[in-house]
């Protein structure tokens, strides 16, 4: 990353060497930082980055070095330039957030960095992103923007005067379009962009950028989009045949695209080799080839960007003596836990025991937004909705 980094700020320096690169801002103080500063500490930083990274570390090969995947692409596709300002939203455990640094560093903009604490509090976060620093670029999962609400969505950064041209959505299915216009004051001019990918093929393999009319248009679902450069897919159904219209699994790589996840080694030879990855992901193809998704195949869903099994969190909470039954759901993006609590123990009790076996046993994306007590289950495959949304 220390060899990438410096060239970037070599090839730029001379042009931007005195504009802002980072900014820092906790919502009471400021600090900020020059591409010129930023170039002389860059070694420090990637010290640090690699002490973060030191596990878990995907790394994307292209054959062509040119093009850093998928950043410089996202930078053409986000259109940015030396005035814009990007929010880091993700973490550095999350790769979006490689690409979120790197379109800021080869076109000259700004990034700006909010403490972690602070993101997820929307009556803090707003106020910075709208007021102190007019964002422009926003690159984040569908649930963080979904904790916000509406009205405030559009009294700031989706209303009629707001900074943020780009909100580029990913991570997690795309959000329905009607959502989205409850989410836009009239006449906003953001553009939604559909971001879809695994970290397997270096984060982001399709995009697909929504027009102002599409978003008038009733129940209509929105497609993955457009392979980014060097990708490719292909869809197989169960018996392993490719499918040209239909359902079937979505396998995302190409190639060109080679990536290499923990202990893997890639042999390289001198013909070009074909390597896809299984995303995971039914997906629907039509007759115009494009692609819809439609869910996982198991229950692995994403949530915050991370992958996360809904019956790792049932097993956790069943085994405790103190539950008779569990689900757990995802609904709007946020993860509703059921339990049937044995009849001699006190709901406030039962929910704060049962978060606390969660945050102690399970990864942080794994801890609920709810855990609801119910008396008991309906005898169908899904909890129906009027129970979902009854806490």
């Amino acid at each position: 990353m220390m060899s990438v980094l410096s060239e970037l700020l070599e090839r730029g320096k001379f042009k931007w060497l005195n504009l802002v690169a980072v900014v820092y801002d906790d919502g009471n103080v400021k600090q900020i930082q020059t591409y010129k500063q930023l170039f002389t500490i860059a070694e420090k930083v990637s010290d640090a980055l690699r002490k973060k990274l030191d596990s878990n570390l995907v790394i994307a090969i292209c054959r062509n070095t040119d093009l850093l995947t998928p950043a410089i692409l996202c930078g053409s596709i986000y259109d940015m330039r030396s005035n814009d300002v990007v929010l880091l939203c993700s973490p550095l455990t999350f790769d979006p957030s490689i690409v979120e640094i790197f379109i800021t560093l080869t076109s000259g903009a700004s990034l700006l960095i909010v403490p972690d604490h602070i993101k997820l509090k929307t009556k803090e976060i707003l106020p910075i992103i709208y007021r102190r620093n007019r964002v422009t670029v926003i690159q984040a999962t569908p649930s963080l923007i979904q904790r916000i609400h509406p009205s405030d969505l559009r009294n700031t950064i989706l209303s009629r005067s707001s900074s943020l041209r780009i909100l580029a959505l990913g991570g997690e299915k795309f959000p329905p379009l009607n959502k989205i216009r409850e989410w836009r004051a009239p006449n906003n001019k953001t553009k939604f962009i559909n971001l879809f990918g695994i970290t397997e093929v270096s984060c982001w393999s399709f995009y697909h950028c929504l027009n102002d009319e599409k978003f008038w248009c009733d129940s209509e679902d929105v497609p993955l989009g457009i392979p980014l450069a060097q990708s490719t897919y292909k869809i197989v159904n169960e018996e392993g045949v490719e499918v040209l219209e239909g359902e079937g699994k979505l396998y995302l790589g190409g190639y060109d695209r080679l990536c290499m996840v923990d202990e893997e080694i890639l042999i390289f030879k001198s013909e070009k080799l074909q390597n896809f990855r299984d995303s995971g992901d039914i997906v629907r193809i039509d007759c115009e080839r494009r692609i819809f998704y439609v869910g996982r195949h198991d229950r692995q869903v994403k949530r915050n960007g991370c992958r996360l099994n809904l019956e790792e969190i049932e097993k956790i909470i069943l085994s405790e003596s103190q539950v008779s039954d569990c689900k757990a759901v995802i609904d709007d993006g946020r993860l509703v836990v059921f339990v049937i609590p044995k009849q001699d123990m006190e709901i406030d009790r039962i929910i704060e025991y049962l978060q606390s076996i969660i945050e102690r046993k399970l990864p942080r994306h794994y801890i609920p937004d709810n855990i609801v007590p119910v008396q008991d289950f309906p005898i169908t495959k899904h909890v129906p909705s009027q129970i979902i949304h009854s806490y």
